[in-house]
């Protein structure tokens, strides 16, 4: 079940091999209390927990678009990434904000100010998330086969005829 206490800051939905190291230095930084761990979620719960939330952050660098991203969205979370991958592809200015990779430092400094940005930024907060909503759109079934309509009728010369 999804954990709503109001000193909560940081919701870390899964696991992985990280996860020790994460919670330790969570410790040493003082912010253990503000952080809640569910580990791996049925689905139907994480989609409670992410619903409950106010931005959705991407730290991967190994996926290359995860289904979790599309859920986001769905759910009308700004997104904030890094800039690779198909992350690059799905999140525009209107949804999240997308982070360079040049350099390690560069990123990290990127997932602090983008969260400093959007928590102390509502008006910018929420039309993102008005964004997310939007933007999920251009992925629903109907609209990839409407891409793939076109994309088959330029190949059969379809639009040579006009």
């Amino acid at each position: 079940m999804y954990h709503e206490a109001e000193d909560t800051l940081v919701d870390v939905l899964g696991d992985g091999p990280s996860g020790p190291a994460w919670k330790y230095q969570a410790r040493e930084l003082g912010i253990e209390d503000c952080c809640h761990w569910h580990g791996l979620l049925p689905r139907d719960e994480a989609l409670v927990a992410m619903g409950a939330g106010h931005l959705f952050v991407i730290t991967s660098l190994k996926d290359l678009t995860s289904t979790v991203l599309m859920e986001a969205l769905a759910l009308g979370l700004p997104v904030l990434c890094p800039d690779h991958c198909g992350f690059s592809d799905v999140v525009d200015d209107g949804c999240g904000i997308k982070l360079p990779m040049e350099t390690p430092t560069q990123l990290v400094e990127g997932f602090i100010n983008g969260i400093q940005r959007l928590a102390t930024d509502e008006s910018v907060r929420q039309a993102l998330a008005w964004g997310a909503l939007k933007r999920v759109r251009a992925f629903r079934w109907t609209s990839k086969q409407q891409i793939l309509e076109r994309v088959y009728a330029r190949a059969l010369g379809a639009d040579q005829d006009a």
